[in-house]
């Protein structure tokens, strides 16, 4: 997610898009999105009219195909409404990638249906041989298509504690602030204070922080606090080996990260538990979005050996928690990794997250 300053920006520059290709509000569609914030109001009511008109074009283009060519399998969409449509769709991505810092643009599920349909079929010179178009897609004539997801606010990021192997022994160093200092078990964590841009860590971002603070190779830090746990060994290899190569603008995924912690420890609580969780296996931060990744062993199940449906309660209440606060929470059954398939479930668990943040 981006400043409000930004996004304004982006915004002006949307707006001049649509009106250098003449692209006029129709006042109908103007008062349907009346409600909506006045920066947003009038590109709306643009994409609405725009493609209520391109749906529509698409069925005129249907019927008429029926009646006089049957045989043929394929629909011709001008060239005119092909040039238009790719265009309008771009707008619509723009839209997307500017997500402003407490909102997100949601559309309506049958347009999404017809963008879908239409973008991989398009071309922008000589008009498009449309395939597999069956019934007509109903537009939605007196109210928004789009809406405003007003989702949960992140606050700015701190601090960053991960790649732990010993419990560090934490003080407030300037409460006002919520500076915070390690004062015990220092060297078995790392602490990332930059700020982070658009919300997002890269492992570019991950490997400027480390140069100016160590000497020592980064990534074998990390996979010590991961030594011993062959699955998210696993987890962690695959996604910097098959996935990240040498592309270092993808999302650090960060091993062993504190987002939660009480100074004291079990013992000292003499067995009680404040916090059921302190620290994930993973997390990545990546376009304003919070990614947890879980690898469960039978300890997050069961006691003794024997299923527990309290502990299962507290996994399932705790994820819960954590998707209210705007965090997504994604699970791997340590069985898994017995399957000899499991490299390929990891490759594509990450190929398919990358996409559904970018898209």
């Amino acid at each position: 997610m981006i400043d409000k300053k930004t996004y304004s920006i982006a915004l002006q520059d949307i707006r001049k898009q649509l009106s250098n290709s003449g692209n006029l509000i129709d006042e109908k569609y103007n008062q349907i999105y009346d409600s909506f914030p006045n920066e947003i109001r009038d590109i709306l009511a643009i994409l609405h009219s725009k493609l209520d008109s391109l749906i529509s074009f698409l069925s005129y283009k249907g019927r008429t195909h029926n009646m006089y060519n049957p045989d043929t399998e394929s629909i011709h969409y001008n060239a005119h409404e092909s040039r238009e449509l790719i265009f309008i769709i771009s707008i619509i991505h723009k839209l997307k990638q500017i997500s402003n810092v407490n909102q997100t643009f949601v559309i309506n599920q049958t347009y999404i249906d017809f963008i879908e349909f239409m973008d991989p079929q398009l071309c922008e010179s000589g008009g498009s041989k449309i395939t597999g178009y069956q019934k007509p897609f109903k537009t939605v004539d007196y109210e928004p298509i789009f809406k405003l997801d007003k989702s949960f606010k992140h606050g700015n990021i701190k601090n960053i504690i991960f790649a732990s192997t010993l419990k560090p022994e934490i003080v407030l160093e300037d409460a006002l602030e919520n500076n915070i200092q390690i004062v015990k078990n220092e060297k078995y964590s790392l602490i990332y204070d930059r700020h982070i841009d658009n919300s997002s860590l890269s492992i570019n971002d991950l490997i400027n922080w480390w140069k100016d603070k160590s000497e020592e190779k980064l990534f074998p830090r990390l996979i010590e606090s991961i030594k011993g746990n062959e699955v998210e060994i696993k987890l962690f290899d695959i996604y910097y080996k098959q996935i990240v190569k040498n592309d270092f603008d993808l999302p650090a995924l960060l091993p062993q990260v504190y987002l939660h912690y009480d100074p004291k420890t079990i013992k000292e609580l003499f067995g009680e538990k404040r916090l059921i969780h302190q620290r994930m296996d993973f997390l990545m931060l990546y376009a304003g979005r919070r990614i947890i990744i879980e690898i469960d062993g039978v300890q997050h199940y069961s006691e003794g050996g024997k299923p527990s449906p309290k502990k299962y309660a507290e996994m399932v209440g705790y994820d819960r928690k954590m998707k209210l606060h705007g965090y997504e929470i994604y699970r791997f059954g340590g069985h898994e990794f017995i399957d000899s398939d499991i490299d390929n479930v990891i490759e594509d668990f990450f190929k398919n997250l990358i996409k559904k943040v970018n898209d």
